[in-house]
């Protein structure tokens, strides 16, 4: 049985606020700007693409095949979910992903 004591306890602390504070001090070096950064774009757009596509399209629906054959072997409904869960998540996470992201409320000054 682990025992707490007041040395332990001052270590982790002093561990915690170590790290919060070197945190903090490279979140405000951070630019903050209106302007959403186009280096990764490429890269967001081709994802996109795949899930979107048929890639995707194919993935989603093997993932719930597999899951429903996998549920019927198991004799148990859960791997089943898991699958339909998997394969329904891969086909509206791009959109859903986005809507979160570019969300916002008019600001009035």
């Amino acid at each position: 049985m682990f025992k707490f004591n007041k040395k332990s306890i001052m270590k982790t602390l002093l561990v915690l606020l170590t790290f919060g504070a070197v945190g903090a001090v490279f979140a405000s070096s951070l630019p903050a700007s209106a302007t959403p950064a186009t280096d990764f774009q490429t890269v967001l757009n081709t994802i996109t693409g795949w899930t979107e596509g048929t890639l995707g399209q194919s993935i989603a629906v093997t993932m719930v095949l597999v899951g429903l054959i996998g549920g019927i072997a198991r004799q148990s409904l859960f791997a089943a979910v898991v699958g339909i869960g998997g394969g329904m998540a891969l086909a509206y996470a791009p959109s859903i992903i986005g809507t979160v992201f570019t969300a916002g409320l008019p600001v009035t000054l």
